[in-house]
């Protein structure tokens, strides 16, 4: 799977529409200078997890 294609699957599963989530996906790339096209299933596994530790302070680890 592509990157491309491995973003669009997060934003289409996330069920939130409008271009919100779609901005913050890229927002979260951006600044762990990550581009779409090498974006990757372990790559976002791990964006992804300090996103929620960094906005979820609460969640357990």
């Amino acid at each position: 799977m592509s990157g491309k294609d491995l973003f669009e699957v997060l934003i289409n599963a996330t069920g939130l529409s409008g271009s919100g989530i779609r901005n913050e996906v890229l927002s979260l790339l951006k600044s762990n200078n990550i581009q779409i096209d090498d974006l990757n299933l372990s790559l976002l596994r791990e964006i992804m997890a300090d996103y929620l530790k960094d906005n979820l302070p609460n969640v357990n680890t």
